[in-house]
């Protein structure tokens, strides 16, 4: 299966110029980051695009945030990625820093498992 998304950097392909796009895996990974990033109601017309865990890091942890920001990555992802199979959804807190790294394993093409980490941080 063929997968092609338009590169979101908007580069120009310098002998065409057209639009840079990103195939397979790469367009899988440039989605799950965006689905990332994004946060509730920043998209308008589609308020619940987006996982939301942005927010997450002003917030005190307790024993249930990961569970939740877990699960609420796993529903996005399968909500508005339907390329890929999710195998793992893993997210690691750094309180000190309040940073949170995600880690997610995933089936794309019924393939062998590929992998998507991000490290999310403040900027304030």
């Amino acid at each position: 299966m063929l997968s092609k998304d338009i590169d979101l950097n908007f580069t120009v392909n310098p002998l065409t110029g057209d639009l840079n796009v990103k195939k397979n895996n790469d367009a899988v990974k440039q989605s799950l980051k965006n689905l990332m990033l994004l946060s509730l109601y920043e998209k308008p017309f589609n308020p619940d695009l987006g996982a939301n865990i942005r927010g997450y890091l002003f917030e005190n942890y307790i024993l249930n945030t990961n569970k939740y920001l877990e699960d609420r990555i796993r529903s996005v992802i399968l909500k508005y990625e339907p390329r890929i199979q999710i195998k793992t959804v893993n997210v690691i807190p750094n309180e000190n820093n309040n940073t949170l790294d995600v880690y997610i394993e995933y089936y794309f093409s019924g393939q062998s498992i590929e992998t998507f980490s991000v490290n999310l941080e403040r900027t304030r």
